[in-house]
């Protein structure tokens, strides 16, 4: 009988430990991919002091330009990091192609 309650024992406790395990941190995204001449995701959500990193997988060069921040122009395979310290909304686009256009959301 005490060989029984032992067993139970830990497999209660290895049952409790399985699921505090399972538990998954929530990831953001905090990369832009730049393809078929549009941003995407084009709306993404991040922490203040997160940064975020545009990558160019486009044949086409863009710019990834917003009122307090402009990359230049960036060809394939190229990448523009952006650090966002204040909350705010920062819409930006792409100087070359009017139709792509995207938003960062800092919380």
């Amino acid at each position: 009988m005490k060989k029984i309650i032992v067993l139970i024992f830990i497999l209660f406790f290895l049952a409790a430990c399985s699921k505090s395990n399972n538990t998954q941190l929530e990831i953001k995204p905090l990369t832009v991919n730049i393809q078929n001449f549009a941003f995407s995701p084009s709306e993404i959500t991040i922490n203040s002091g997160d940064t975020v990193i545009w990558i160019n997988n486009d044949d086409a060069p863009h710019t990834i330009t917003g009122d307090s921040f402009d990359s230049g122009t960036i060809s394939n395979g190229q990448e523009f990091k952006n650090t966002f310290q204040e909350k705010g909304t920062y819409e930006y686009h792409c100087n070359f192609h009017s139709s792509m256009k995207g938003k960062v959301i800092v919380e």
